[in-house]
């Protein structure tokens, strides 16, 4: 059990990355007031948590509502993962993110940031939910749901 939760930590911290977050909320939060910030940290905190406990426990679901074959869904992840991890080598990522912080900060409000985009897609991003369903799908039993889904409220907490 301890395996399973180490290797969820490494894989979810990888594809959350609260660290490349940092500097991303920082802008966001640039002449706001500490309430402001922590009203943001909480609502965006929450919406990522939800985002990704929904896939992990409906993710299955989901798919096949889709019409979509956990196999066919493993092979695109796979393939999504890796551009993700293309992009942290050459350090693409986070001009990546930097541009959709822009974006949002010249087309959104403040009320709507902690949505869109610090939940998602920074937080709880197309590379976390697929993680989250992909390790979903290897736990069999409550207590490998529970063991491998804690990582995920942990690195929730280190991003907020």
């Amino acid at each position: 059990m301890l395996n399973l939760f180490v290797e969820n930590f490494v894989i979810v911290f990888v594809a959350i990355d609260p660290i490349g977050l940092l500097p991303i909320f920082a802008t966001f939060t640039q002449g706001l007031t500490k309430s402001d910030i922590l009203k943001l940290t909480l609502r965006s905190s929450t919406t990522a948590f939800i985002v990704l406990l929904l896939f992990w426990v409906l993710g299955s679901a989901i798919l096949d509502f889709m019409g979509i074959n956990i196999y066919s869904f493993k092979i695109i992840g796979g393939l999504f993962l890796l551009i993700i991890a293309y992009q942290m080598v050459f350090e693409q990522r986070q001009e990546k993110r930097q541009d959709t912080v822009e974006k949002a900060m010249s087309d959104e409000a403040l009320s709507s940031l902690a949505t869109f985009p610090l939940a998602t897609p920074l937080i709880a991003g197309p590379g976390a939910i697929t993680i989250v369903m992909l390790l979903s799908e290897k736990c069999e039993s409550i207590n490998a749901h529970l063991i491998g889904f804690s990582p995920i409220i942990i690195i929730i907490l280190l991003s907020a």
